[in-house]
């Protein structure tokens, strides 16, 4: 998982330009998801396509080609925000 943040994190900054700023605060409303195992309602399980992750895995396969899929998901999440994946200053505002 280190290595596919690492990448997130590499793809934002310079492939789109993003300001470490910004990536650290995408990486902060993926905090609350990163416990482990993974749950069945986790987006880790609902929202990665392809079984990259399963209910009650503590990683993602780590196959070359899904590590990739996950890099390229989290970048696109980082872009395109779901909803599901409020930043800490958007909960707070609403509480």
């Amino acid at each position: 998982m280190l290595r596919v943040l690492a990448g997130v994190y590499h793809d934002l900054t310079t492939d789109d330009g993003w300001p470490s700023e910004d990536v650290t605060e995408f990486f902060s409303a993926l905090e609350p998801h990163m416990a482990a195992p993974v749950t069945e309602d986790s987006p880790w399980v609902t929202q990665i396509p392809e079984d990259i992750f399963t209910a009650g895995a503590t990683a993602p396969t780590a196959r070359r080609q899904d590590l990739k899929r996950l890099t390229e998901t989290l970048r696109a999440w980082a872009i395109n925000r779901p909803t599901w994946l409020a930043s800490r200053t958007e909960v707070a505002a609403s509480a």
